[in-house]
């Protein structure tokens, strides 16, 4: 399993190639984490759901306090479940 959080190894990284073959590879299971749909989001298995923004939620910081994030915007059409694009 490969599990790639806001960047675009598909074009990013040298020799790409390799990188698009391996990304592509069935024996490898891939999340590719994105707001927007990037040439590494269509090599993926699974791309999650909604974006920080585009949900309420808690989040800590490191000094152990919580806090709460409201909603900014509503999510697009189909980003309350995962989208299984493989």
């Amino acid at each position: 399993m490969l599990w790639i959080s806001a960047t675009n190894p598909a074009v990013s990284l040298p020799d790409l190639h390799r990188v698009r073959a391996m990304l592509a590879r069935k024996d490898l299971f891939v999340v590719a984490q994105d707001g927007f749909h990037t040439e590494t989001t269509l090599l993926a298995d699974v791309v999650p759901a909604a974006i920080w923004g585009e949900k309420t939620g808690c989040f800590t910081n490191v000094d152990r306090t919580v806090h709460i994030s409201h909603k900014a915007i509503e999510p697009r059409r189909g980003a309350s479940r995962p989208r299984y694009l493989a």
